[in-house]
């Protein structure tokens, strides 16, 4: 697809343009976070003409307005209308109220804190399968390797499905969550919907007690769940439960091999890494949300359109000076970390506690066996901005023992 630049509406200031591609911004390949941290330079709100035009929201007072008027702006659709395709709505995430409760309440008891807590022994097992094929090596490409795999190999297991699926589903959730073209989508979303379909299909004749065979027997207003909002939610927890967790890893990992410091304290303190996942999951956001404007508003004095959309970069609120004490300091040991990693407010992440047991697990495990490692070639690194900020390859060296 090429970004081409459309007519700006008459009601934008002309002070409040700026050339953005929330895609594309300058410096994303090597270091996604610095590009989307420049907004920090830009006013409050402004607009951008790329991708048929948006708005773009750049402090945290203004992500937590425009997150908690689900009145004026909807959660759908969830990308912008430059690459929207023809499907099903994301259900429960492309739903308003009252329509959204009634199927995000299905998924509290999936993702319950205490069901996912009894997972850690699993959690543990899978991070030392996946030292145990680098570790006698002394490196790795971190996303391929280990932050890939990890939370796929959990989808598989929560889903009781073979390990077999893990390369088709990874290209499938590639496809639609980091591309920018709507062809590109359509035929993922496609072949992810026909293998869920034909799935839930299996599932109806020989229940398990896997994810799909709880929402199977789910109710809706009184009555089991239609086919296609049924397939709509596996699709979700699948996108959910997997590119949030690979991305964080990634992230983390960068910080963890450039900063011994803080890498020596969680070997020391293993009680910190907790903590300590909740202070990097604030420094390093990585979700860039789309909102839809319901009817004309205004939003920090500027007049906003019915049917014009905002892009809510969520990593921006827990750096703000304005939000959070010392933002650009990494600090394991402060309190409540405060962060927008899982969203806030009605369409905060339903998979939350699964994220928040699985992170932690894994570097209290990695860093039991790989206490010292460091970035073996930094010109290696990719990385990508877009719906959903990630690594795309992080190449990882240690002394192996």
């Amino acid at each position: 697809m090429t970004f081409t630049e459309f007519s700006i509406p008459s009601h934008v200031p002309p002070e409040l343009v700026r050339d953005f591609d929330y895609f594309k911004p300058p410096g994303s390949d090597r270091d996604p976070h610095g590009a989307i941290m420049s907004l920090f330079d830009e006013p409050p709100l402004f607009y951008t003409p790329s991708m048929g035009g948006y708005w773009v929201v750049t402090r945290a007072r203004l992500i937590d307005e425009v997150l908690s008027r689900v009145d004026i702006f909807s959660n759908s659709p969830v990308v912008l209308k430059a690459i929207a395709t023809d499907h099903y709505p994301m259900v429960p995430e492309e739903l308003d109220p009252p329509e959204h409760i009634k199927y995000r309440r299905l998924l509290s008891p999936i993702f319950a804190r205490q069901r996912m807590q009894g997972l850690s022994q699993f959690f543990a097992e899978i991070t030392h399968e996946l030292i145990d094929a680098v570790i006698d090596k002394g490196r790795c490409d971190f996303i391929r390797d280990i932050a890939g795999p990890l939370p796929f190999r959990v989808f598989l297991h929560m889903m009781a499905l073979p390990e077999d699926y893990l390369p088709t589903m990874l290209g499938w959730v590639n496809g639609m969550m980091h591309s920018a073209d709507p062809g590109v989508i359509s035929s993922n979303r496609n072949a992810t919907e026909a293998f869920f379909r034909q799935l839930a299909r299996e599932r109806r004749k020989n229940p398990g007690t896997d994810m799909l065979s709880q929402l199977l027997v789910a109710e809706v207003d009184g009555k089991p769940i239609r086919e296609e909002p049924l397939i709509s939610m596996t699709m979700v927890l699948m996108l959910g439960s997997l590119d949030t967790t690979t991305a964080e890893l990634g992230f983390m990992a960068r910080f963890l091999a450039d900063n011994p410091r803080h890498r020596h304290q969680l070997v020391a303190e293993p009680e910190l890494v907790a903590n300590a996942v909740e202070e990097m999951m604030r420094h390093f956001g990585v979700i860039n949300s789309i909102r839809t404007i319901k009817q004309d508003v205004t939003l920090a004095g500027v007049q906003l359109k019915n049917g014009e959309q905002l892009l809510v970069p969520h990593m921006l609120w827990g750096l703000d000076p304005e939000q959070v004490d010392n933002p650009y300091q990494m600090d394991f040991k402060r309190d409540y970390p405060p962060h927008h990693l899982f969203g806030s407010g009605l369409h905060s992440c339903a998979g939350a506690p699964l994220v928040r047991v699985e992170i932690p697990v894994f570097w209290t495990e990695w860093l039991k066996r790989i206490p010292d490692f460091n970035i073996a070639d930094r010109h290696a690194i990719r990385g990508h901005v877009g719906m959903m900020m990630g690594l795309d390859c992080l190449p990882l060296a240690w002394t192996p023992n």
